[in-house]
């Protein structure tokens, strides 16, 4: 699938382009931009990407024509988070190190202050991260699941009968 790109650089040329078009937060913006230029350095390995497509987004990510396309086939899903998370995936096999994140770094990743971070791992529970000492951190994997996951801001609508 990725036969034709024979280094990283026109992968991480695509997801700059894409970063550039997309509507997010600044501080948002520029870690992903830091991410790419931290993947464009690795060596290309066109299974492993493809391996970590079909793990993250098999039907969200795909190339046609040499470019890459979203498709969020008509459910609710985060671009900005499934790019970056396919980069710092790719970077963790590649590279065999696990990023991790700090309550104050998750939040500004997230957008949420650190009372919302509070919130959601001890009222809502549906944040959960690794205690490290006496900090608790988290994976990129577990800010990407809290943020697919994520119930949407309101009230859910109530049955009738």
């Amino acid at each position: 699938m990725f036969d034709q790109y024979v280094d990283m650089q026109p992968v991480a040329d695509q997801f700059k382009a894409l970063i550039r078009r997309l509507d997010m937060l600044p501080k948002k913006r520029s870690a992903m931009l830091e991410t790419v230029s931290e993947v464009e350095r690795l060596d290309w390995q066109p299974v492993a990407f493809a391996d970590v497509l079909s793990e993250i987004a098999p039907a969200t990510l795909t190339v046609e024509d040499g470019r890459f396309r979203f498709d969020s086939g008509g459910t609710r899903v985060n671009i900005p988070a499934v790019a970056h998370f396919v980069l710092e995936r790719y970077a963790e096999v590649i590279s065999g190190r696990v990023r991790m994140y700090g309550t104050d770094q998750a939040g500004d990743y997230l957008g949420l202050t650190v009372d919302g971070m509070k919130y959601h791992i001890h009222r809502q529970g549906n944040l959960s991260g690794t205690m490290v000492g006496g900090s608790l951190v988290f994976s990129l994997r577990d800010l990407y699941e809290f943020e697919r996951n994520k119930r949407k801001v309101g009230r859910s609508k109530q049955m009738v009968e």
